[in-house]
């Protein structure tokens, strides 16, 4: 039975970035070199691209989410090295939940189609031909057909689910800190590390896509 609250999104874009976060754990502990700041921009400008690659699938809109989720990404990076010399790894955490916050946004204001004026949804338009039966309810085009987009809330709602993200984002981060010590890396459990990251992600996402569908 589908639900109508659309939660295998939030699972399926926990699963999916908890899978690249495992694989940058596997890569730091054993291929790159630490503290080289190229190698940091790097992975996360490539984690926040998944991130908004996820989001941009899902509103159809690939490109868009990818290309901003890694300059989210490669601006947090950024100030992290810059502030890192001068506050250590503390800032790590308020810019993870800064760019959260800022996928909120991007996911509310730019990625969701938004209700026409008249309070209906948008509509995507496909090729009848290759397309068998006809929602009810479309609009009547002798040449073309339509499917309806889930439409993105009004900005105060945007905001709520953006800030629910951030701190659901930062509580998870927080919780899972401690797979990285003690430092072992040889001895890392990468399977926990999965489930960790999994359990890290979810609310995060869960606050941006679960959504009951609207009559």
């Amino acid at each position: 039975m589908k639900t109508p609250w659309h939660i295998g999104d939030a699972i399926g874009g926990a699963l999916a970035i908890a899978a690249v976060s495992t694989l940058g754990d596997y890569l730091w502990a054993n291929f790159l070199p630490h503290h080289r700041p190229i190698y940091g921009l790097t992975h996360g400008t490539l984690l926040f691209l998944a991130v908004g690659l996820y989001l941009g699938v899902l509103a159809h809109k690939a490109a868009i989410g990818a290309v901003a989720g890694g300059l989210l990404g490669f601006l947090a990076a950024a100030n992290f090295y810059v502030l890192s010399p001068i506050l250590g790894y503390s800032p790590m955490f308020l810019l993870y939940i800064g760019v959260w916050l800022g996928l909120g946004l991007l996911n509310g204001r730019m990625l969701r189609p938004a209700r026409r004026p008249n309070g209906r949804p948008e509509f995507l338009r496909y090729d009848r031909r290759r397309t068998s039966g006809r929602p009810e309810g479309l609009p009547d085009d002798s040449s073309s057909a339509y499917l309806p987009l889930r439409p993105r809330g009004g900005f105060g709602e945007v905001l709520i689910r953006s800030i629910l993200a951030a701190v659901g984002s930062g509580i998870g981060f927080y919780a899972i800190s401690g797979i990285w010590f003690p430092f072992n890396p040889r001895g890392w459990d990468y399977a926990v590390h999965f489930a960790a990251w999994t359990v890290a992600y979810f609310p995060a996402f869960a606050a941006l896509l679960v959504r009951r569908d609207r009559p």
